[in-house]
C-alpha cells in the first residue's frame, strides 16, 4: 500500500522471494508487509521499507518547463535520492526536444540535474520535451512524460509584425487606389479594348459570296438597255442626214 491508504492483496506465494520489478504495475512509493501462515496459525505482519527508485526499474525522471521567447528553462530532478546513492555520478539526465512535426529530428542534452537553458528556438513553433535516465551510459527506468509547448513571440517581434502588416495594408490600399484612378482616366480605351471584335457570321458571308439568280437578270437588262441606247443614237443621225439631203434638194 501507499502510506495512509488501505492494504491491497498481492499474492499468496510459496517461494521465499518475489521479483516485483518484473510486474507491469509501478510499485514506487509502496510499502509491503508479509507474514507466514499455516492451517491454524499465522505470524505477525512484518512491514518492508518504502519502495524507492533503487528498488525498481520503473522510475522516470521529474522535469518541468519554463517557456520564454526563443528559449526554454528545463528543470530536472529525482523522485528520491536513492539513485544518486546507488550510481553516484554515473546517473545522468538525457534531455530531448524536437519540433512537433519533426519527431525523427531530436536534439539531445546531457545534464547531471538542476536547470538546463535551451536557446535558439523559433518563436511561434511548437516544441516537445522529454527526459530519460542514463546509468553508465545506458538507458535506465522509464522515460518521462512528453510536454509540448508553443514558444511565444517576444514583444519586439510582435511590434515588428504589427508594423510590417500595417505597411502591407497601406501598400495594398495605395496600389488599389492607383488602379482605380488609371481605370477612371482610361475608361474609354479600356472599354474599347475589352469590346469583342465585330465578325460577320459564317453563314451570312457564305450567303453574300454566292451568285444570286436575280443578279444575272439585272446584268442582262443592263446590256439590253445599252443596246437600245446605241440603236436610238444611230437612228437620230440617220434622220438628220436625211433632213440635210432634203434641204439641199429644195
Amino acid at each position: 500500500r501507499v502510506p495512509e491508504e488501505e492494504w491491497h492483496y498481492v499474492c499468496g506465494c510459496n517461494q521465499p522471494q518475489f521479483n516485483f520489478t518484473a510486474a507491469s504495475e509501478d510499485f514506487y512509493g509502496r510499502i509491503f508487509r508479509i507474514r507466514t501462515e499455516t492451517t491454524n496459525q499465522s505470524s505477525a505482519w512484518i512491514p518492508s521499507e518504502q519502495v524507492l527508485c533503487e528498488h525498481t526499474a520503473t522510475c522516470s525522471p521529474l522535469f518541468n518547463l519554463t517557456v520564454k521567447s526563443d528559449k526554454v528553462y528545463l528543470w530536472t530532478g529525482h523522485k528520491d535520492q536513492s539513485l544518486k546513492r546507488e550510481f553516484g555520478g554515473h546517473i545522468v539526465f538525457k534531455a530531448l526536444y524536437w519540433k512537433e512535426d519533426q519527431i525523427s529530428n531530436k536534439q539531445e542534452y546531457y545534464v547531471g540535474g538542476g536547470t538546463l537553458k535551451i536557446e535558439g528556438l523559433k518563436s511561434g513553433q511548437k516544441y516537445c520535451f522529454q527526459v530519460v535516465y542514463l546509468a553508465y551510459s545506458k538507458l535506465y527506468g522509464r522515460p518521462s512524460r512528453v510536454l509540448c509547448q508553443v514558444i511565444p513571440i517576444s514583444p519586439a517581434q510582435e511590434n515588428i509584425q504589427i508594423i510590417v502588416v500595417g505597411i502591407l495594408i497601406v501598400v495594398v490600399l495605395f496600389g488599389f487606389g492607383v488602379c482605380l484612378y488609371c481605370f477612371y482616366k482610361n475608361y474609354k480605351k479600356v472599354k474599347l479594348f475589352l469590346q469583342p471584335p465585330l465578325d460577320i457570321p459564317e453563314h451570312i458571308q457564305k450567303f453574300f459570296s454566292e451568285e444570286l439568280p436575280h443578279q444575272q437578270l439585272v446584268s442582262n437588262g443592263t446590256q439590253e438597255l445599252e443596246l437600245d441606247n446605241n440603236v436610238m443614237y444611230v437612228s437620230e443621225d440617220t434622220r438628220k442626214e436625211e433632213e440635210d439631203r432634203s434641204d439641199a434638194v429644195l
